[in-house]
């Protein structure tokens, strides 16, 4: 398992400036870090293992902290592959993408993006292995995305002061809008890796929803896509960034 630490540790004279093979130069700043192994912190005193309380969950590969530059663009294929590999591990362990590798973050799920990360590093890479492995737990997601469960949503949108909270009323606009996306990209990558029953599927299933979705968030009138609330079975007119 592997833990990140920063360069201004006492591990900055261990960490080296050589970026991975194919990566650009310059890139190795990118994530103002290095990767170790947490026995390795744990020997320095800098992890004190499971036998005391702490809130990070282990990964199974490197990682990075996101800089201002993007991985893909700095060709970093190989860290882009490996946080690919820890999102994939927390949908087979957790159900879903954690908003972190945090023991407080178990109950938050992300906003469901995954598929389009498989497809732009598998446009930069034409990786089909990566997409082959990615696909049951892409299906996995999928099914959560569809099983009613919210997970912490939380915006303006869902209350008229703080003292109530709404979200298990509300079907929101933007979180149903990555679905059709979703689905096309599963479309496509079960098609590169010769799934061609759940290819057919997806594209179907992708259909459908872009039609369900007009038909329940968009209001003519308005000219504008609302969030539905179940308690009132109609749409409702908060504007808000999530319905712009």
């Amino acid at each position: 398992m592997w833990w990140l630490q920063s360069r201004r540790s006492s591990f900055r004279g261990r960490i080296g400036g050589v970026p991975a093979d194919g990566e650009a130069p310059g890139s190795e700043g990118l994530g103002s870090g290095g990767a170790f192994p947490l026995e390795e912190l744990e020997r320095e005193g800098l992890w004190w293992g499971p036998q005391v309380a702490h809130s990070v969950l282990p990964l199974p590969e490197q990682f990075v902290i996101p800089g201002s530059r993007g991985l893909l663009a700095s060709k970093m294929y190989d860290t882009s592959k490996n946080i690919l590999t820890n999102l994939l591990f927390m949908i087979e362990e957790y159900g879903y993408v954690l908003n972190g590798a945090r023991i407080y973050y178990t109950n938050r799920s992300q906003p469901p993006l995954l598929s389009a990360m498989v497809h732009e590093i598998y446009k930069r890479t034409g990786d089909v292995e990566l997409v082959r492995k990615a696909l049951p737990a892409l299906n996995k997601e999928h099914e959560f995305l569809n099983s009613g469960i919210m997970r912490n949503f939380f915006d303006e949108r869902i209350h008229s002061d703080f003292t109530t909270l709404a979200t298990t009323w509300i079907l929101p606009v933007d979180l149903n809008a990555f679905l059709p996306r979703v689905e096309h990209d599963i479309f496509v990558h079960a098609k590169v890796t010769g799934d061609y029953n759940v290819s057919e599927h997806f594209l179907k299933a992708s259909k459908a929803r872009h039609k369900a979705i007009k038909a329940v968030f968009w209001d003519a009138k308005k000219g504008q896509w609302l969030d539905y609330w179940l308690n009132r079975n109609t749409c409702n007119a908060v504007y808000s960034r999530g319905t712009l």
